[in-house]
């Protein structure tokens, strides 16, 4: 008679890293939720939407990046939240380090934008400081006075897009 085992060896499961290593092998995964990001003058905008895993992080940030590197002074952030659904735990790590290489490299103000929620504020506040060195990050619920906002820190607003809200 033959007996098959199947044995699962859990030693090659890499619990720490979110088991992105199964075997030796990179396991990839397709980007789960959005973001618009462009730049105008000194600011960067950015809407998000949807719930954020580490691909959509790590997407984000390239871009991020890619942008801000093209100054060679100062910067501002201007981001929308309203339609952002929250994200994994394996995004923290991503946007914090995020955060620490904007501010090593220009940014000095953000005016995040969204509808009052304890758990979106929990949670973006675990992500980004609220100051960090010469960088101050302020909460609106309404896009105007954010703009308002970053324009009297000297970070003019002149272009933003409708997130449809």
């Amino acid at each position: 008679m033959l007996c098959l085992h199947c044995i699962l060896d859990y030693s090659t499961l890499d619990f720490d890293h979110g088991l992105d290593v199964l075997h030796g092998v990179d396991m990839k995964f397709d980007q789960h939720g959005g973001y618009k990001i462009w730049r105008h003058n000194k600011v960067i905008y950015a809407e998000l939407s949807g719930t954020w895993n580490k691909e959509a992080a790590i997407n984000y940030a390239k871009e991020l990046k890619a942008l801000a590197s093209e100054y060679t002074d100062t910067w501002g952030h201007y981001v929308c939240f309203d339609r952002w659904e929250l994200c994994s735990a394996d995004v923290f790590d991503i946007v914090q380090s995020l955060v620490d290489w904007c501010v090593d490299n220009g940014l000095r103000r953000a005016a995040q934008v969204y509808s009052h929620s304890a758990i979106k504020e929990q949670v973006i506040s675990k992500m980004v400081v609220e100051e960090l060195g010469q960088f101050k990050r302020a909460v609106f619920d309404d896009k105007e006075q954010a703009a308002n906002w970053l324009t009297e820190q000297g970070y003019k607003v002149t272009f933003f897009e409708s997130s449809g809200n």
